[in-house]
């Protein structure tokens, strides 16, 4: 019997979402798909459509703010990046842009897991002054992908800073 490709996720992705987060010092604001249910994570917000096949899993994650300090947006996200422990297969062009004051880097990857199979990652990184996040989809169903593309993109786009900049 194969194991919950969910469960395994959870322990593969120490992301950039380590440090713990309370609702006070989050600092990311965003709009959850409908319909989507809040996943426990530690340090982040996840969340996972309804009604997965089984075998299969579809997650949203957030991470909180972070200050740049002297570093720059784009060296940020290649270190947020190389955190990961996926198996990367296959990695995308990171692509540069702008949007409502924020800077944006996304790339999609590929990891190969034993238990998960086939992993989709697409890594969303959003700046604005000195604050970062990172916001992630992560899923082993190329049909979920398609099915839930229109919500993971209102999910990324809802995505903005909240608050006063987090402390360095």
């Amino acid at each position: 019997m194969r194991g919950n490709p969910f469960c395994l996720l959870l322990l593969l992705l120490p992301v950039v979402l380590s440090r713990a987060a309370s609702a006070d010092d989050f600092n990311v604001a965003f709009q959850p798909p409908p319909g989507w249910s809040p996943v426990p994570m530690e340090g982040s917000r996840a969340f996972s459509p309804p009604g997965l096949p089984p075998g299969t899993f579809m997650l949203l994650i957030v991470s909180q703010a972070e200050t740049l300090a002297a570093q720059t947006f784009r060296a940020w996200y290649d270190r947020q990046l190389a955190k990961s422990d996926l198996q990367i297969v296959e990695r995308g062009e990171v692509m540069a842009s702008s949007a409502n004051e924020l800077q944006l880097l996304v790339t999609t990857q590929t990891a190969q897991d034993p238990q998960a199979g086939r992993i989709r990652v697409i890594f969303y990184g959003i700046s604005a002054g000195q604050q970062a996040a990172l916001a992630v989809m992560m899923t082993n169903s190329d049909a979920l992908t398609q099915q839930h593309m229109s919500a993971v993109r209102a999910f990324f786009d809802s995505l903005s800073f909240a608050g006063a900049p987090p402390a360095p």
